[in-house]
C-alpha cells in the first residue's frame, strides 16, 4: 500500500464557529421557517454574522479548490433554515445551482455524504473489507454538534438524519454560494 498514490479527492471542511448568537438564530428559524417555501422570507439582518462566517470559510474552501491564495469572489445566492420537521432533507440530494454549500448546526445532528465515485467500488465487496478508509467507503457521516459548520462542494450528494427516535429538535441553517465574476 505504501506505493499507492491518491489521485482524486473530495474536500469537506469541518470546524466549530464561536461568537454567534445561537438562541437568536433558533428563534429566527421558529419565526421564519415554512415548508415547502423555506427560502422565502428567511434572509434577515439577524443572519449577517453567520453569513460572514459562511463567506469567510467558503473563501478558504474556494482557495483550496482552485489551488490559489487569491481571493475568489463569492456570494450567497440562497440561505434557509432546516428542522427535523422537513424529512425531505433525509433523501440524498445535491445543490446543482451553486459551487459551494455550507451548513451551520444550531443543535446536534448527523450529515452523511455519499462517495461520488460509486462506480469504482462496484467490485469492492463489503465482505472483503477489513478496515474502511477513503478508498473503499460508500459514505461518510459527520456527527455535528451545536456550533459546528461544514463546507462542501455543492455537487456532493448528502442527506441529514432523523429516525424519529431522537426527541431533540434538529436545527441548522444552510446556504449555497456561487462564484461571481467582475
Amino acid at each position: 500500500m505504501s506505493n499507492m498514490k491518491k489521485m482524486f479527492s473530495v474536500g469537506v471542511s469541518l470546524f466549530n464557529v464561536q461568537n454567534l448568537n445561537n438562541d437568536e438564530l433558533k428563534k429566527h428559524i421558529h419565526e421564519r421557517y415554512k415548508i415547502p417555501a423555506k427560502h422565502e422570507n428567511f434572509d434577515s439582518d439577524i443572519l449577517n454574522n453567520l453569513k460572514n462566517a459562511f463567506l469567510t470559510e467558503g473563501q478558504n474552501y474556494a482557495k483550496e479548490l482552485f489551488g490559489s491564495e487569491k481571493n475568489v469572489n463569492l456570494k450567497i445566492n440562497k440561505i434557509w433554515g432546516n428542522t427535523h420537521i422537513d424529512q425531505s432533507i433525509g433523501v440524498p440530494h445535491n445543490h446543482r445551482s451553486s459551487l459551494i454549500s455550507a451548513v451551520y448546526y444550531l443543535t446536534k445532528g448527523k450529515l452523511t455524504f455519499l462517495n461520488p465515485y460509486q462506480l469504482l467500488l462496484s467490485h469492492v465487496h463489503k465482505k472483503d473489507i477489513v478496515k474502511y478508509n477513503d478508498l473503499n467507503c460508500d459514505l461518510w457521516t459527520c456527527d455535528m454538534k451545536e456550533g459546528d459548520m461544514v463546507i462542501f462542494n455543492s455537487g456532493l450528494q448528502h442527506y441529514a438524519h432523523y429516525d424519529g427516535k431522537d426527541k431533540h429538535e434538529r436545527m441548522s441553517i444552510a446556504c449555497d454560494m456561487v462564484k461571481t465574476y467582475d
